[in-house]
């Protein structure tokens, strides 16, 4: 009678056991008891196992850190387990205030859909760029002679350090080191970018040499070579966009390498563009052959104008696997031009058209990278005497690994 009352109260106590961890995924575990059997001549030790559920932890409160102490961050440190979205790290009062706005905006502006662009959790970068670049310029009037002039390609070799949104760097001219000539050409580029939007901003000057390839009907119109120096030309653009679908496409995989697009995806773009230009051209440097083929009635001519423009295109990244990405943008924009007064046609505004391009492709294998990139902005500029248009084409190459 005993027993039968024992066996009773345990499975009701079983029973209560399982109802209340019902609502939890479950492990389980065999529990293995001695228990005294009775018998008629003598007293036998038994083992009987029972299998009990037990609840099981979700991974979300899975415990990152360890004690106290290891979750200080200069332990961290020392056994170099730090990660600035780690929230069980114990920081400096100050570091932990501007580490949780920077981890707000971080989620704000970067949060993307991970089955198409996901991070590797590596935010530092050492990189080797070759960076070339060369400028054209098209001179043409209504009622005389046009010219088409362009630059040498001029090339660039430097190293650069970046880290999430620092970077630091060091280059130097080809062009002057090998052929010892004056550096005539210099440009200024920065840009900020997110999975939201993309801003740039570039500084341009050119000081001379350049190299008149058409004059009008010249050498019966085929091209020529003559050097130029009487063009002085300063450009600064600012622009940026909006990306509409910023969670699946990432415009940074490829140009900032700060992402990994992980299936092909575009993305509509808009946005605003900025610039100023200053072109001047002193005709009295022109080659003698040419001042005799057709002699200019003004020795100087000058542009000078602002445009402010509507940008908007599309971009578009395919993966062809794993380890190849490549990426196509076209960002044409129409807007106004204001020429300002010291220019030769004059004070007016106008219309403004200006378009920028760009095509990439990145090779990966784990933490190493091979990136190549092409960049053309051509800016047009229409009035009623004088039509002008200069475009500036940027060629990189850059071989690094990520840490």
């Amino acid at each position: 009678m005993a027993r039968r009352a024992a066996l009773f109260i345990l499975l009701c106590l079983t029973g209560l056991m399982a109802r209340g961890l019902n609502a939890a995924p479950v492990d389980s575990a065999v529990i293995v008891r001695s228990i005294l059997v009775p018998d008629s001549a003598r007293v036998r030790l038994v083992q009987d196992f029972t299998e009990v559920a037990l609840p099981q932890l979700p991974d979300s409160i899975e415990p990152r850190g360890g004690t106290y102490l290891e979750n200080d961050w200069r332990y961290r440190l020392r056994t170099r387990n730090v990660s600035i979205d780690d929230t069980s790290i114990r920081w400096p009062r100050f570091v932990a205030f501007c580490l949780k706005w920077y981890n707000w905006g971080r989620e704000l502006l970067n949060s993307t859909d991970t089955a198409y662009v996901k991070g590797d959790g590596l935010y530092g970068k050492v990189m080797f760029t070759s960076d070339n670049w060369a400028d054209s310029y098209s001179f043409d009037p209504k009622e005389m002679p046009s010219i088409r002039m362009m630059s040498e390609m001029y090339a660039n070799l430097g190293v650069y350090v970046k880290y999430s949104g620092l970077s630091i760097g060091y280059s130097f001219n080809l062009n002057s080191l090998f052929n010892h000539t004056p550096v005539n050409h210099r440009k200024w580029d920065f840009g900020f970018s997110c999975a939201r939007f993309n801003i740039q901003a570039h500084y341009w000057i050119n000081d001379g040499g350049t190299y008149i390839r058409r004059f009008a009907d010249y050498n019966n119109g085929r091209l020529i070579r003559m050097k130029f120096d009487g063009l002085k030309y300063h450009a600064w653009n600012i622009y940026g966009y909006y990306l509409f679908n910023n969670r699946k496409f990432s415009i940074g995989a490829t140009y900032n390498i700060s992402h990994n697009q992980r299936r092909s995806q575009g993305s509509a773009l808009l946005g605003i563009g900025v610039a100023s230009y200053t072109a001047d051209f002193d005709f009295t440097q022109l080659p003698k052959e040419l001042d005799d083929y057709f002699h200019y009635p003004l020795d100087n001519y000058r542009f000078r104008y602002s445009s402010y423009c509507i940008i908007g295109g599309y971009s578009y990244n395919w993966v062809w696997n794993k380890h190849f990405t490549f990426n196509a943008t076209l960002l044409p924009g129409v807007g106004v031009t204001d020429s300002k007064a010291d220019s030769s046609m004059g004070h007016d505004v106008l219309c403004a058209i200006n378009l920028k391009a760009m095509s990439a492709i990145i090779y990966s294998y784990r933490r190493m990278f091979i990136v190549g990139r092409a960049t053309f902005n051509g800016n047009f500029f229409l009035s009623d005497n004088i039509n002008f248009f200069n475009n500036i084409q940027n060629y990189q190459l850059s071989v690094g690994f990520k840490f």
